[in-house]
């Protein structure tokens, strides 16, 4: 990916783990499979999310008080124009069994388990 670009506009499917190291910290600009597409750098904001992951999902007060802090900093120097945070609905028909969608995983994260009602 060549950050070529006057204007990118682009949706992101956020899951409810606010972990999103890949989006703004800076090394993942310059990876091509990063998804720092507007090349978003922020000294503070790296150290925070280094630090976030070191903590692990072992320590929820923790990783509260670095996203807090991630917060402000990406309030306080935007990396983007956040335009709408749109609803998002999910259906299935009755005869699909085993429709389980998840805030943490996706609507689809067991596809697999899925069946139809003859």
């Amino acid at each position: 990916f060549q950050h070529r670009f006057d204007l990118l506009l682009l949706t992101r499917q956020i899951p409810l783990d606010p972990d999103q190291h890949w989006y703004w910290q800076s090394d993942q600009a310059s990876k091509s499979d990063g998804f720092n597409f507007g090349s978003f750098s922020n000294a503070r904001v790296d150290q925070l999310s280094k630090a976030l992951n070191r903590v692990g999902a072992c320590d929820p007060p923790t990783r509260a008080a670095l996203f807090a802090e991630i917060q402000k900093q990406l309030q306080n120097d935007p990396p983007a124009v956040f335009l709408i945070a749109p609803q998002k609905y999910f259906a299935a028909s009755e005869r699909v069994l085993n429709v389980a969608p998840s805030p943490f995983s996706g609507d689809f994260w067991n596809l697999r388990d899925w069946r139809v009602k003859p």
